[in-house]
């Protein structure tokens, strides 16, 4: 168990977005959250600035020492008046900026990404979602897809669309295919909002219980991406892309600290690249897919996991 503990400051000049904390100026045992989150962050936006009180030592705002739930985790004999010095690596504090991560709905919505990403909890619904996306296509409108798994049990995807991605509208709903292999589908929304789209897409199974996703579209933004799922058990990695026929293509993958572990060239065949996934084995985290196809650079990035 991880207890995460929010807060906000008001930022001098020089202060960052968002500071982590363990509670204390040392290092944690096992897996370092603080670390984790701030690289998830910057994946997700490479322009958000964090500091960690355990890394950036002389940086001494947002330690949160003086949080009695943190010296309670980080093992202080008397948590109301002693912080502690030994960290459990049970406690994340994060502190936010005011301004531009805790009072706008993209601070909230990338932060939230950046905790599915470290703490990945598994979906209540029997169908597993491989990708959900939106992209401009060459005739200015937007396509959104989404992919799943295993949907015997699921009955319906209900997809909505908003311009300030509070209030959703329906606008399309289709009934799911009850078969195990992987199942595409497509909407093609031919009236786009001038600027942003964002797109929910709700999915009811059989008693009706319901789970949301979300996605967005910048209309100036055309599609730049990759599809990316795992068979674990098969130790396989599958890569999809747009389009027919024979590809050629280089793959670099990057474990979450940017280093390269795996390349490879080969060929899309029909739109799909499947490669053997064992050097991944025992690797838990991020990893981040690079392909170059005839100059140009499509990236995703996938959880993996053996469980």
């Amino acid at each position: 168990m991880v207890i995460v503990h929010f807060h906000g400051f008001t930022p001098d000049t020089n202060d960052p977005d968002i500071i982590l904390s363990n509670g204390t100026h040392y290092y944690p045992p096992g897996f370092d959250y603080c670390v984790l989150l701030k690289n998830a962050l910057q994946i997700l936006d490479t322009g958000v600035v964090c500091k960690i009180s355990h890394v950036n030592l002389i940086y001494s705002k947002g330690i949160s020492m003086w949080d009695t739930h943190g010296r309670y985790l980080n093992y202080s004999t008397t948590p109301c008046k002693k912080s502690s010095t030994t960290p459990s690596g049970k406690f994340v504090f994060i502190d936010q900026d005011f301004t531009k991560m805790r009072s706008t709905f993209a601070g909230w919505d990338l932060m939230a990404h950046a905790l599915e990403i470290v703490f990945p909890v598994a979906s209540p619904l029997p169908v597993q979602l491989v990708q959900f996306r939106a992209y401009t296509n060459k005739s200015k409108n937007i396509n959104v897809t989404w992919s799943v798994y295993e949907d015997e049990n699921t009955k319906l995807y209900v997809l909505e669309k908003s311009n300030d991605a509070k209030n959703y509208t329906p606008i399309y709903n289709v009934s799911a295919t009850g078969k195990g292999e992987l199942q595409t589908f497509q909407f093609t929304d031919k009236a786009p909002f001038a600027n942003a789209n964002y797109y929910r897409l709700s999915v009811f199974d059989k008693l009706k219980a319901k789970q949301m996703y979300y996605a967005t579209c910048n209309n100036n933004v055309s599609e730049n991406s990759i599809i990316v799922w795992s068979n674990y058990a098969a130790q396989q990695l599958s890569i999809a892309i747009d389009g027919d026929g024979s590809v050629a293509a280089n793959i670099q993958i990057f474990d979450i600290s940017g280093k390269l572990i795996y390349e490879i060239n080969n060929e899309f065949e029909n739109g799909i690249m499947q490669i053997n996934s064992t050097f991944l084995n025992n690797y838990t985290g991020i990893i981040l897919i690079k392909a170059t196809i005839n100059d140009e650079i499509k990236t995703a990035k996938l959880f993996y996991s053996e469980e």
